[in-house]
């Protein structure tokens, strides 16, 4: 059991409420989050990589900035039919 759970939190970075339901789910096993904790706490792997780790909100997302209003803006064009007896391309 302890393998397993050092084999789902280095493969899968999982936290231990989802090794948990994970160990429940496909190996009928049953173990508590806060025993999961120990375990990893005890081999010392308690730790989630740092691009994995819980970030604030505001750390979260950087807001969208540039020194040009409008410089990265995507427009998507769809043409259609011309008009009877006019002879550029339209679109909308």
């Amino acid at each position: 059991m302890v393998g397993k759970i050092v084999y789902l939190r280095q493969n899968y970075h999982f936290g231990p409420l989802k090794i948990s339901m994970y160990l429940k789910s496909y190996h009928d096993i049953t173990i508590n989050p806060s025993r999961v904790w120990n375990i990893l706490k005890r081999l010392g792997i308690s730790r989630l990589p740092s691009s994995q780790r819980y970030k604030r909100h505001k750390d979260r997302w950087t807001r969208y900035a540039e020194p040009l209003s409008g410089h990265r803006v995507q427009v998507d064009v769809k043409f259609i039919e011309p008009l009877p007896g006019y002879r550029k391309k339209c679109y909308q």
